[in-house]
């Protein structure tokens, strides 16, 4: 419970100095999330949305024979965008 309070003060200092910064929000989002608290995460993303802050895609990478392959969320322009659906398909659980 303290942990929640401190790390929700730390977040709302850290809006307040950088307003402009979505990984701000989503620390903040992510931890109202962790304790359950839908209505603040609700709250903070119509506070997103009043100051036309926007979250960027996840990214992730992977290298595979000596080639480093750059994907984002919902990434559809990957030229063997495929290929890669089909992989994550087979191996998902």
């Amino acid at each position: 419970h303290l942990s929640v309070e401190i790390g929700e003060y730390v977040g709302r200092r850290l809006i307040e100095i950088e307003p402009e910064n979505s990984g701000n929000y989503v620390i903040l989002s992510n931890l109202y999330a962790a304790a359950g608290r839908w209505e603040d995460v609700n709250n903070l993303r119509g506070l997103m949305m009043q100051k036309a802050v926007t979250k960027e895609p996840g990214r992730s990478w992977i290298q595979h024979d000596q080639t480093l392959h750059y994907f984002h969320a919902n990434d559809r322009t990957h030229p063997r965008r495929e290929d890669v659906f089909a992989k994550l398909k087979d191996i998902s659980i």
